[in-house]
């Protein structure tokens, strides 16, 4: 078995499954203990799978007024599995769905995290200035524009 083969990504719907909504809430509660919690009240949803435990979990959720764009809202990763390419495969699989949905661009922002922001700018993100900003002062903002084309 590889190293990456022992995880699997699945998508998961968090308010039809009590489940997982436990889960990604215990999840962010572990990778962000100082953060507020992001909610998985909307949105889509995935959790990465070790062994059939827990170990990682992203979403994304509409943007108010804007049809055509989600915000990645959140992505975290248990810290004994990291390093492992985690936080780019649910980039990815969000740029997959992205697709599916047919929308047009994947916006997100990163605080003092140049792991993540190095993660974003290899799948093709690039910094820009929203009109009006959402995060602290030094908050990166991040966009990606989405075609119908394979990654």
């Amino acid at each position: 078995m590889t190293e990456n083969s022992k995880y699997v990504v699945k998508e998961v719907d968090p308010l039809s499954s009590p489940e997982h909504y436990v889960e990604i809430v215990r999840l962010h509660k572990e990778c962000f203990p100082e953060d507020d919690m992001y909610l998985p009240e909307k949105g889509c949803w995935w959790v990465i799978y070790s062994f059939m435990k827990p170990v990682a979990f992203a979403g994304m959720v509409p943007i108010k007024g804007d049809d055509t764009s989600y915000y990645m809202c959140r992505a975290g990763v248990t810290r004994k599995h990291r390093g492992n390419g985690l936080q780019q495969r649910l980039i990815r699989v969000r740029i997959q769905k992205a697709r599916q949905l047919g929308l047009t661009r994947l916006v997100t922002s990163t605080y003092c995290n140049p792991i993540s922001s190095n993660n974003l700018i290899k799948a093709g993100f690039r910094m820009f200035t929203p009109v009006k900003g959402w995060g602290a002062i030094g908050t990166n903002y991040w966009a990606k524009g989405i075609s119908s084309c394979p990654l």
